[in-house]
Order: C-alpha cells, then sequence, then structure tokens
C-alpha cells in the first residue's frame, strides 16, 4: 500500500478527528455564550444588584421583593436582551442565517421574539393596571421568572449557533 492510500483506519481516523473539532467548536460556543449571557445580566440589571448588595448591608429593606416584581426589571431585562438578539441578527448576521436555507430563522427571530415581548407586555401591562392588593406577587414572579429562563435558554442557543457558525466560516 502506498502512503497516499485510503484504508478503514484513515477514513476513521479522519471522521474522528472531524467529529472531535465538531464537538471543539461547539463547546467553546457555548462557553462564549454563557460568558455572553453572565456578562449581560450582570450589566443589564446592575441597579438591582446595587440595591440587592445594599439592602444585605443594612438593616431594613428599602426595596420590597413586590416592588421588584411589579417594576418588571426581569421583564424588561429579557425585551432587551430578546430585541438586541433580534436586532444583531437583522443588521449584522453575514449570512450565518439564511432565511432561504433554514425555515425555523423565520420562528427564530420573528415569531418567538413576538412571542415574548407580547408576553412581557402584557405582564408588565397587568401590573400597571391592576391595584397592588390585587395583585397576585407569587404568580407574577413565576412568570416573569419563566420569561426570564426562556429567554436564557433562547440566547444561549441563538449565541451558541452563531459563536459556532461564526467559527466555522472564519
Amino acid at each position: 500500500m502506498t502512503s497516499g492510500s485510503i484504508t478503514f483506519f484513515s477514513i476513521w481516523k479522519n471522521s474522528l478527528f472531524l467529529i472531535a473539532e465538531s464537538f471543539l467548536f461547539s463547546l467553546v460556543a457555548v462557553w462564549k455564550s454563557a460568558w455572553w449571557f453572565i456578562f449581560t445580566l450582570f450589566f443589564g440589571l446592575l441597579q438591582i444588584w446595587y440595591i440587592v448588595v445594599g439592602d444585605f448591608f443594612r438593616t431594613t429593606n428599602l426595596y420590597p421583593f413586590d416592588k421588584f416584581v411589579i417594576d418588571g426589571a426581569l421583564l424588561f431585562f429579557s425585551v432587551t436582551v430578546i430585541s438586541s438578539l433580534t436586532i444583531d441578527y437583522i443588521i449584522f448576521s453575514r449570512g450565518i442565517f439564511s432565511w432561504k436555507k433554514n425555515g425555523y430563522t423565520l420562528f427564530a427571530f420573528v415569531i418567538f421574539p413576538f412571542l415574548i415581548l407580547t408576553s412581557c407586555i402584557y405582564l408588565f401591562g397587568l401590573c400597571s393596571s391592576t391595584p397592588i392588593e390585587e395583585l397576585n406577587i407569587d404568580t407574577l414572579f413565576l412568570a416573569e421568572m419563566a420569561i426570564f429562563m426562556i429567554t436564557f435558554l433562547y440566547a444561549m442557543f441563538i449565541k451558541s449557533l452563531a459563536f459556532y457558525k461564526d467559527q466555522r466560516c472564519a
């Protein structure tokens, strides 16, 4: 056999390297996405961290939990993350996501953001138009946390895919 001949081992070795490379690119993309979300979370909710740390060191609670839920800080954060991902896609995608090649793009960048934004607007409208005594704070908090977690999963998925495809294109 010559050095350039194809053997089962050479095919297996090349396939294994391709799988390993793909896995490592995926892993790097997920880590980049996680760091992106952590930094966005930190700076996006900086005013909340200020209040939390301040309340930890003070003996009186200046910012009650009910006000945090009613003000909708998590909703505004979710709106910001979803809209920034959508706008980034529209302006900067460089063909990474394609309407023509992938039918999921319409769902990921139009329908899903619309549903999340509509949910946020509805919850904030409910909080601002209903008297505080009539609001069920626990249910509102669970709804806000659900939207926040969906936003987290959406952002991790979209950013991981973008980082992965960007690494592959570079």
